[in-house]
């Protein structure tokens, strides 16, 4: 068998620093953009490979194709097909993989299952209450099972000390009032889950025999080696409300010596001992060993084992869904080989939904995917392609998905608009995009991220507190709006939403504050060590703060490991309530209450009701990177390569900023790896008693990554710019028809006759102005400018473009700008006297879309807004000269 141990896809690679600085400018192509690929119409072989082609040669791999449509899934036509794509793949030396299924959730076999095996359809249970006076006799109705519950005298609460099985026709409530819990199967597949059982392991050999191994057939030793890696489109869902397999019940008697049924009433119910909240826990415990250790841990072992690897996400929103569709989303985010999240629309500019699974990757040595941008729409602009780059690598992905791109060239049909291909008219410049994800990806995967502080993720008492009305079969949620499930309805619904409110807060206030951390579930917890300096250290770095979110249970080692944190002197902010039950004990456990005493007693631990804000801004809680001046909302990342301080910095906002850092402790130097250019340039810094202070510009959508050398180098203060002229004269405006879109023939320029026979003379405005409003695709501008001398600091800014541009000087391309600041280098092209500018600008494919009046009905998203809409080279185009 072959094995991945030393894939640098699967593990963050361990080099030098100047084996990073050799590599940066061009990274291995594993490290590009992948495409989430949709095969949504008939399979036709040339049309996918001129793809391959097409994709590769912008730098963006094929990536993981799916079928969406084509009625032809594992058939011999579509193997046949996926061979010609790998094939392609392979002689443009790109990688590949592909989806394990038809669409999402994963596991159906293209809905075939659980038709043909029956055996594997998902089912639940549902309950009827029957509540018997004390000593009368009932009928017990034909069911499953049926547990008999005792009531407390006084409380009126369920006794845990007398629950049995009620076996016969007849149940007698001997001396006490009792409930009789009678429980059957159902199925649900009306609310968005999936129709197979996931908590099955028969399922698992289905997919083998049915999907893995005919794949295998097919790929042979490419498995491994040109396919890298196999997306389970997983979504989340281990199955619906209160799921039920005998895989389940053995694993949960395995766990805890009891049998599964007898203290299923406490996931409905509260006992007066206070083990209702135990009973959760141990359910939720049971469900996550089947489902993410077996499930989905079995399919990534097949993988591996074949050399290839796994990537998928499930639902990570928040703790309310997390629970009840994924039950331990650290589990199944370690359960795969790289772990992943999907980012809907522009979800990935907030940090929530990212940092449980970074850190699940730093901590594992992994890589991390996000599937992005995925249903952001057809008007995504290059602004937002550089945007949610910056905050990608910000939060540490290293692996990017984009959703996505299709077959289906009728794009007024298409279900997800696919953003990222050919027939979008800034196709030409994508290659700038592609160069930057791979370079910026390259860095992010090597070292170590270099947290301070430490956020304990409460999923423990999430699980303790969501039952009842959560299982509910009555009360129905559909799966893709779970987080807005009526949480009123389920008895602790609004506590779990106000712990992860706080818990989310801690995140986003620590990420707004550049303050690095991780978090951890109790498997990270009790990893935690206390080196010879008494400090405690979390993957090699020291941990100086540990943030507690509001919690009412805790496994008794998570509670024990924040105690011997504390007392070792690290600070502890406490956001809420401390548990005063155990995941061992139940909601009521007087060890685990003692523990909190002790913890709470404690100087060095501070309640924090209203936030971190207060705290930071006295600087108990501080960020590596201090603004001297010039302070933004800037993104940060700190990692450690081979010994050394590298930080990502990201200015995601539409302005330019001038800033100076200081880096506290630092001394030597600091040089910009510049992930657009993949060039290494020093920068101007001070070394001073408080560490490096490093003056930065930060041009419109930069990031970078800053490395600090510990030799000292001098450089001079960065030159500033003045303006030489403004080409506000009057321009030539043409349409070059080499230069337009291509998918279709059949589809004619929606351009006035006038425009296409004679073009445009005239100054420098919007295209509508010229009564071009429904036309995608390049224009082509054209000027001269006279120069007395040519400046060997000269640069031309084009100011607003709308949305792209390339740029020939005196006929030679002088280079591509694919967003803000379009501003480029020009004095080796031009010459004394008259020169010539040609600037071929190219708008969005939204434009042309609406010429179909449903399209705003068919997708909700990226509506066409003036600003999308908006076409054209606006300027002013200046001649800058650094002085």
């Amino acid at each position: 068998m072959k094995s991945t141990e030393n894939k640098n896809w699967f593990q963050s690679p361990d080099i030098t620093l100047p084996e990073a600085e050799n590599n940066f400018h061009s990274p291995s192509k594993e490290f590009a953009p992948q495409a989430f690929w949709f095969w949504d119409t008939t399979l036709d072989r040339d049309h996918i490979v001129r793809q391959v082609n097409a994709m590769s040669a912008q730098g963006m791999s094929p990536g993981y194709l799916q079928d969406r449509g084509t009625k032809r899934y594992l058939s011999d036509e579509w193997f046949s097909t996926v061979r010609s794509a790998v094939d392609a793949a392979k002689e443009n030396d790109m990688p590949i993989g592909f989806c394990d299924e038809v669409g999402a959730p994963c596991g159906v076999v293209d809905y075939r299952l659980p038709g043909e095996r029956p055996y594997l359809t998902a089912k639940s249970l549902k309950w009827d209450k029957i509540d018997v006076p004390a000593n009368s006799i009932v009928s017990v109705p034909e069911c499953f099972f049926c547990v008999a519950a005792r009531r407390d005298a006084q409380s009126g609460l369920l006794s845990s000390d007398d629950l049995s099985l009620a076996s016969g026709t007849e149940f007698t409530a001997t001396g006490s009032d009792f409930t009789l819990y009678c429980f059957s199967f159902y199925t649900d597949h009306t609310h968005g889950g999936s129709t197979v059982n996931y908590l099955d392991h028969r399922l698992g050999d289905a997919l083998e025999e049915m999907v893995y191994e005919p794949y295998q057939k097919v790929l042979g030793d490419d498995l491994g080696e040109a396919v890298h890696c196999v997306f389970l489109d997983m979504e989340g869902d281990y199955g619906y409300k209160l799921a039920w397999s005998d895989d389940l019940a053995a694993e949960y008697e395995k766990q805890t010596g009891r049998d599964i049924r007898l203290w299923m009433p406490l996931l409905i119910e509260e006992d007066v001992q206070g083990l209702w909240g135990k009973a959760r826990w141990d359910w939720y415990h049971a469900v996550s060993e089947v489902y993410c250790n077996g499930f989905i841990r079995r399919t990534t072992d097949w993988f591996e084992k074949r050399g290839a690897l796994t990537t998928c996400h499930t639902w990570e929103d928040n703790l309310y869904a997390q629970a009840l569709l994924v039950s331990d989303f650290f589990k199944s985010s370690r359960a795969v080989s790289i772990p992943g999240i999907d980012s809907l629309v522009l979800s990935t500019l907030n940090c929530r939904i990212f940092r449980e699974t970074q850190s699940v990757a730093e901590m594992e040595g992994r890589r991390f995917m996000c599937e992005m941008l995925a249903a952001v729409g057809w008007s995504i602009t290059p602004a937002i392609f550089k945007q949610t780059a910056n905050a990608a690598i910000t939060w540490g992905v290293n692996h990017f998905v984009l959703h996505g791109v299709s077959t289906q060239t009728a794009f007024e049909r298409i279900s997800f608009p696919p953003d990222f291909y050919e027939w979008n008219p800034y196709w030409p410049h994508f290659h700038r995009y592609t160069e930057f994800v791979k370079r910026a990806s390259y860095i992010s995967s090597l070292g170590k991220l270099v947290p301070s502080a430490v956020i304990v993720n409460p999923m423990d008492s999430a699980w303790a507190l969501l039952g009842d009305t959560a299982f509910d079969e009555k009360e129905p949620f559909h799966f893709y709006v779970i987080e807005q499930h009526k949480r009123e309805l389920v008895k602790y619904g609004e506590k779990v939403a106000a712990i992860d409110a706080a818990y989310t807060a801690a995140m986003q206030t620590l990420t707004r504050a550049r303050i690095e951390y991780m978090i951890a579930d109790g498997c990270y917890m009790q990893a935690m060590q206390q080196d010879e300096n008494g400090r405690f250290t979390l993957n090699g770095s020291v941990i100086e703060t540990l943030i507690l979110p509001p919690m009412v249970l805790l496994p008794t080692q998570t509670m024990q490991a924040i105690l011997s944190f504390a007392h070792a002197g690290g600070r502890v902010y406490c956001l809420g309530e401390l548990p005063s039950g155990s995941s061992e004990k139940g909601m009521n456990d007087p060890a685990m209450q003692e523990m909190a005493r002790e913890l709470g007693s404690l100087p060095n631990v501070i309640l924090a009701e209203n936030g971190l804000d207060p705290f930071i801004a006295a600087g108990e809680i501080t960020s590596t990177a201090k603004f001297e001046n010039g302070a933004f909302e800037m993104l940060q990342q700190h990692r450690k390569i081979d010994g050394q301080d590298v930080y990502w910095l990201a200015n995601n906002t539409g302005e330019i900023h001038e800033c100076t850092l200081l880096f506290k402790g630092a001394k030597g130097s600091a040089e910009i790896w510049d992930c657009e250019t993949g060039k290494i340039r020093p920068v101007y810094s001070d070394e001073t008693d408080d560490g490096l202070l490093v003056s930065l510009t930060f041009n419109q959508y930069e990031g970078f990554w800053l490395a600090l050398r510990k030799e000292r180098i001098e450089v001079s203060k960065p030159a500033s710019r003045r303006v030489l002229s403004t080409l506000d004269g009057i321009w030539r405006m043409s349409v070059p028809m080499d230069a337009q879109l291509t998918f279709d023939p059949a589809r004619t320029l929606i351009l006035p006759q006038e425009v296409l026979d004679n073009g445009i003379t005239d100054t420098l405005k919007p295209w509508s102005k010229w009564n071009i409003t429904n036309f995608s695709g390049a224009m082509d501008y054209e000027a001269d400018f006279t120069l007395d001398t040519v400046d060997p600091g000269l640069e031309i800014d084009l100011g607003q473009v709308n949305f792209t541009a390339g740029v020939w000087i005196n006929g030679v391309h002088a280079g591509d700008c694919f967003w803000a600041p379009h501003r480029l280098s020009i004095a080796e092209f031009c010459h004394p006297g008259v020169n010539h500018i040609r600037i071929r600008v190219c708008n969005l494919i939204v434009n042309a879309t609406k010429q179909y009046s449903e399209y705003e009905h068919v997708w909700i998203f990226g509506k066409m807004t003036d600003e999308v809409l908006t076409s054209g080279l606006i300027g002013p185009v200046q001649l800058l000269s650094k002085v």
